[in-house]
């Protein structure tokens, strides 16, 4: 259960960033090559989270409503607000967020439903919520 977890819109200011596979070293151990990155979400987030929840860790089961904004390439006729067929694939895009995130949960595995979407936008950014899966 998580009692402290309420509804609340977080915003990450930050253009959406897809999953990328980890690097290699040259003996071999492989590397996060996004940790900056995430790093970076994590600094938006964690202040946000903590204001929010005035939890550090949610437990139990969880569900994920985000939204990223992806900018509108110069060479697309598309229309602000509208669905985002362009690459990186969706899929990416909630990789990375989860990735970023997991200081807010024990495991990925607690997220049990999620309902995602990409959009035009000319302000990039994600948005989402984390509550508890009912």
């Amino acid at each position: 259960m998580n009692p402290s977890i309420t509804p609340h819109l977080y915003t990450i200011p930050i253009t959406p960033i897809p999953w990328a596979r980890p690097g290699k070293t040259p003996n071999g151990q492989s590397y996060d090559t996004q940790r900056h990155e995430k790093d970076d979400y994590r600094v938006v987030v964690g202040p946000q989270w903590m204001k929010a929840t005035q939890s550090t860790v949610a437990i139990g089961p969880l569900h994920l409503d985000a939204t990223f904004f992806v900018r509108i390439g110069p060479s697309t006729n598309h229309k602000e607000d509208s669905w985002a067929l362009t690459r990186p694939d969706l899929d990416n895009y909630v990789k990375f967020l989860l990735d970023a995130l997991n200081f807010l949960y024990k495991d990925d595995s607690q997220i049990v439903s999620m309902y995602v979407r990409k959009i035009y936008h000319l302000n990039p950014r994600t948005e989402f919520t984390l509550v508890e899966a009912t």
